[in-house]
């Protein structure tokens, strides 16, 4: 196959971005909603009050570190054996210099931080997207993704290279102090938008074709993405009777 008619197949597969399940999304996403505005985000209001934002950042910092090994070992099942010396070359930097992934040392040393999930590799494998899906609790996704993100936390290199007496909860408190912190974000993503449905859906397009795009190496642009809503024209004032025609 020629390099051009790969890059073709490949944009073709990378994403469906037909909503089929939209009712069943849309419930979905608001049930979601729910769950955030009574739980959620109380909880991530309480923590950014409690924990300082020096102590956030440590936090948010060493949860992408401990993210590396998992890049690293999809990295390598997609071939991408560059992205993988990088990734492998932060991880050993920052876990040092970095006292334990404190600290982003590695960028500052020009090693940028890259993507890699098993979404990603089942997409350089050949497996198709299918429908777009809305997911409890993680949100958008397709059923690629939601597979990809599921191996993703059951088959964590970190929990192999952590000793065993340290366990999965200091894991697991990590990971949902650095969600605590970019709750807000997903706040001002709702309040600021006239359809969130919509603008979530076509943000997680935009942001998932640069991510594949990057493990194969192609560029690839959806092109079914929806845009949010024009607000309503106004409405136009009733026009007042045509007077009578004189009688001549």
């Amino acid at each position: 196959m020629d390099p051009q008619t790969r890059q073709n197949a490949l944009a073709v597969r990378a994403l469906d971005t037909r909503d089929q399940w939209e009712e069943a999304n849309r419930a979905q996403f608001e049930r979601n909603k729910l769950a955030n505005d009574i739980v959620i985000s109380p909880v991530a209001r309480t923590y950014r009050t409690i924990v300082p934002q020096p102590l956030r950042d440590r936090i948010d910092t060493g949860s992408n570190n401990l993210d590396e090994p998992r890049i690293f070992a999809n990295n390598l099942l997609q071939g991408r054996f560059d992205a993988a010396h990088k990734t492998f070359g932060r991880f050993l930097v920052n876990s040092t210099l970095g006292l334990g992934g404190l600290f982003d040392v590695a960028s500052l040393g020009g090693l940028e931080r890259q993507s890699g999930d098993f979404g990603q590799t089942l997409f350089v494998w050949g497996f198709e997207s299918g429908p777009y899906w809305v997911m409890p609790v993680f949100g958008p996704a397709n059923v690629r993704d939601g597979i990809g993100r599921i191996v993703d936390i059951a088959g964590d290199p970190i929990q192999w290279i952590l000793p065993k007496w340290v366990g999965n909860t200091p894991l697991t408190g990590v990971s949902v102090a650095a969600g605590l912190g970019q709750v807000e974000l997903l706040d001002d993503f709702h309040q600021g938008s006239i359809n969130p449905y919509a603008r979530f859906r076509s943000t997680y397009l935009q942001n998932r074709a640069g991510e594949l795009a990057q493990a194969a190496g192609i560029r690839i642009v959806p092109e079914l993405v929806e845009a949010e809503p024009a607000p309503a024209p106004a409405a136009k004032k009733p026009r007042g009777k045509s007077k009578a025609k004189r009688q001549r």
